[in-house]
């Protein structure tokens, strides 16, 4: 019986996680222009099991996400049509920015795009422009408590569904 209530709890907690996850990208793309496929690259999940009950989430980066990764315009590069005004770029929802010495290009050997600026008068060097960091945008306040929560919700619910699918198991 034991074994079936740790059964219970490690499937509850893993699902629970999960949906903490999904919860976080959805929050996080409510307020940012960002796509989930670059916010859930960032996690990391280590699963609860038998040597542990508890589950592991973190978001981790070295940096920023460039800025090419967020809505910006134009979002190729267009090397002699360059737009005479700049790039226009938007993170937070509803503030788009013109940055108006910023340009696309693409470069290195494996053809890395990005949004850049030159760091003087001279054509080089140049330096690429980056958003927030997204464990920067997750350890915002509203985005952890919608996190909590939504773990809190699911595994009361996932709990009881689950000790009633391993007890279910002792009736057969």
């Amino acid at each position: 019986m034991q074994g079936m209530v740790k059964k219970a709890v490690t499937s509850a907690i893993n699902r629970s996680a999960s949906a903490a996850r999904t919860a976080g990208v959805k929050k996080v793309r409510e307020r940012y222009e960002i796509r989930a496929k670059d916010v859930n690259s960032t996690f990391s999940f280590r699963k609860a099991g038998s040597d542990g009950m508890a589950a592991i989430l973190k978001s981790k980066t070295q940096g920023g996400l460039p800025l090419i990764k967020f809505k910006t315009n134009p979002k190729v590069p267009m090397a002699p049509n360059q737009p005479r005004d700049g790039v226009k770029a938007t993170v937070l929802k509803g503030q788009k920015r013109t940055l108006k010495r910023a340009f696309v290009a693409k470069v290195g050997a494996g053809g890395h795009v990005g949004v850049f600026e030159r760091s003087n008068t001279k054509r080089l060097p140049i330096k690429e422009l980056f958003g927030p960091p997204i464990p920067y945008m997750l350890n915002n306040n509203e985005i952890r408590d919608e996190m909590e929560q939504t773990f809190a919700a699911t595994f009361r619910a996932r709990f009881s569904h689950d000790l009633d699918r391993q007890l279910g198991r002792l009736v057969r």
